[in-house]
């Protein structure tokens, strides 16, 4: 039975997040982490959702009144995430760069402590991002989920009541890196062979 996919929404799971500075190019292998450059940034607490809009134009003949071919003008994405580990540097990754994280050493008679500065201004830091779901893909195999050039677009909005665990929800926007991608989703599709 095939499955139908909505194109406006594409869900894939409880994921782990990473991000890394802008243009960092795309892990080689679904199966390893995606290396040093990478920072994680712990797994999100609910599915992940991404949202693709585009918009198109028609073009008429002169002589006629009846579409004769559809162009697409404009494609945009974003994607909403909700980090399940409330860390000063999630909290900064939620403030788009518009923050800085200064850790103090242990002295005597005061712990070591890391203290978050938001800063009134500021430009929007970008970023790349990459959200490794493993079971987001067909059948419950791993899927990778790679966006070159994202800035954080959300605001930030944070709860904590004393039974319930708080997230930091995030609404990352997918932008052009010069190549024409907005994202590129890669499913585990089967075990890599043996060495020969």
């Amino acid at each position: 039975m095939a499955q139908t996919v909505k194109r406006g929404n594409l869900t894939i799971g409880r994921a782990d997040l990473y991000v890394s500075p802008a243009g960092t190019d795309d892990p080689i292998t679904i199966d390893e982490d995606p290396g040093a450059e990478w920072r994680g940034a712990g797994y999100t607490d609910s599915p992940a959702t991404a949202t693709i809009t585009s918009e198109h134009a028609e073009a008429r003949p002169q002589q006629t009144t009846v579409t004769v071919r559809r162009v697409r003008t404009s494609l945009a994405g974003t994607v909403t995430v909700a980090l399940a580990e409330r860390s000063l540097d999630n909290l900064k990754l939620a403030l788009s760069g518009t923050a800085t994280v200064t850790a103090t050493e242990a002295a005597v008679d005061l712990p070591a402590s890391e203290r978050l500065e938001l800063a009134h201004n500021g430009q929007l830091e970008e970023m790349s991002l990459l959200i490794d779901a493993p079971q987001g893909g067909p059948g419950s195999s791993p899927r990778r989920v790679y966006m070159p050039l994202v800035v954080v677009t959300s605001d930030l909005k944070l709860s904590q009541d004393r039974d319930e665990f708080g997230n930091i929800e995030v609404t990352f926007e997918m932008l052009d890196d010069g190549a024409g991608s907005l994202f590129t989703v890669t499913d585990k599709t089967g075990d890599a062979l043996p060495p020969a």
